[in-house]
């Protein structure tokens, strides 16, 4: 996989390895390629983030799937607002924070939300870090509403919160053991029991 402007767009295309080009991954017409997320070599699939989508604002992210034997590219998170991701261990499933204030959760296999994560618990703001527990089974997210939410990735049910950070938590993380999680907002930092 290569990475080129060849077109003035920033775009995935694939070669072999004697350096003939293959096929071209992506198109403009998907937007502009910021950064590939995940490689399933197995299943010839690349996830990628792209900006520029037509008809969107152009600085939000959007989360696409591409097959590396051809064929058109799926837009993952079609909703107009910007979009982080994080995979599951396991990467049959993945994780998306959005500025629509939701934490998505989706089949890695069929591009197919399972979960939305929302409610009356959820963010009030913006979601920007999402990232998931060492055993797959929750989703810690972070909010401009200076919020950390723990989330069973089952039920959909917020498991535990923290407030009280002044500013957008930017980066969440769990611990290697799953106990604990640390988040960081601009100039704080501190563990969520």
């Amino acid at each position: 996989i290569w990475f080129s402007e060849r077109d003035n767009w920033g775009q995935l295309y694939l070669y072999d390895l004697k350096g003939q080009l293959l096929r071209q991954i992506t198109s403009p017409h998907d937007g502009n390629v910021d950064s590939v997320v995940k490689v399933d070599e197995k299943n010839h699939l690349v996830y990628y983030i792209a900006t520029a989508v037509p008809g969107s604002n152009p600085y939000y992210q959007h989360l696409y799937l591409a097959s590396l034997d051809g064929g058109p590219a799926q837009l993952l998170t079609p909703d107009d607002a910007n979009h982080t991701v994080s995979f599951s261990p396991d990467g049959d499933s993945l994780a998306s924070a959005s500025w629509d204030h939701t934490v998505r959760i989706w089949d890695r296999k069929t591009g197919r939300a399972l979960h939305t994560l929302t409610g009356p618990k959820g963010h009030t703001a913006p979601v920007h870090p999402v990232a998931f527990s060492p055993d797959g089974k929750r989703v810690v997210s972070g909010g401009f509403d200076g919020q950390v939410k723990v989330w069973d990735v089952t039920t959909g049910e917020v498991v535990t919160e923290c407030d009280g950070f002044v500013f957008p938590v930017l980066s969440v993380a769990f611990s290697p053991d799953g106990r604990h999680v640390a988040a960081a907002a601009s100039g704080t930092f501190r563990p969520v029991e």
